[in-house]
């Protein structure tokens, strides 16, 4: 448990809402800055993706060329059936 956890033991979800609100006081941004940012934000989560996508597509190209068409298939015993 840290310190941050012992602070907010014992207090009710409202109680705890009031204490960080009041520890956190709300940024105001010019419009210009605000929309900078939210384009900023856009264009990097596509970047992450995009990256995840060429990722998967490049490992599903590997498997493909990797795994072998058939599996080798193991003798069967001498014996028959071999169940008994």
């Amino acid at each position: 448990m840290t310190t941050k956890d012992l602070h907010f033991a014992g207090r009710t979800h409202d109680q705890s809402r009031k204490i960080v609100g009041r520890k956190r006081p709300a940024v105001k941004l010019d419009p210009q800055t605000a929309a900078y940012l939210r384009e900023a934000l856009l264009a990097s989560t596509h970047a992450v993706f995009l990256g995840l996508l060429i990722a998967a597509v490049a490992s599903a190209l590997l498997l493909v060329a990797l795994v072998p068409r058939q599996f080798p298939q193991r003798p069967e015993p001498a014996g028959g059936s071999g169940g008994d």
